[in-house]
């Protein structure tokens, strides 16, 4: 909690585990770069086995979505899958606290950014709090959609 800190500013209001694709890549080269170490996995009883199935649905639904999509453009349904060869895939789960119990400490979850990759999907659990920056820089709330919480 609190260790996404950038000098003078306030820190990020969130705990959050990320791992890794958790297959090595093929390409030997690719092997040592940081995206692609093993992730350090902590002492819990079935917290892997769990994280690694949540993982590969998640991947599964991610390659449904883009073979629906190369249809769409008009593409091959496989046309992504060369994008996926090697994959520095990661998933992070993250709980944000909510705001009056870090409100001594910080008023925000997570800093502005941008998602950077093929594809990026979210799940939710009904508390809201996603804002999207709109094309003239307004941020939008992004209400959850009560029907299809996980």
């Amino acid at each position: 909690m609190f260790d996404q800190v950038y000098p003078g500013e306030k820190p990020a209001g969130q705990e959050s585990f990320s791992m890794g694709y958790p297959v090595p890549p093929k390409d030997e080269t690719l092997r040592d770069l940081p995206f692609y170490k093993p992730t350090p996995w902590p002492e819990s009883t079935g917290f892997r086995d769990s994280m690694l199935g949540v993982y590969d649905a998640m991947f599964a639904v991610g390659e449904t979505i883009l073979s629906v999509m190369a249809v769409h453009l008009g593409r091959d349904p496989d046309f992504f899958v060369s994008a996926l060869e090697d994959s520095y895939s990661n998933m992070r789960i993250i709980y944000y606290p909510a705001p009056d119990a870090i409100a001594d400490v910080t008023d925000f979850g997570s800093r502005p950014h941008e998602d950077r990759g093929l594809i990026t999907l979210l799940t939710q659990d009904g508390n809201g709090g996603l804002d999207v920056e709109g094309p003239n820089g307004e941020w939008i709330g992004v209400e959850p959609d009560q029907a299809s919480v996980i």
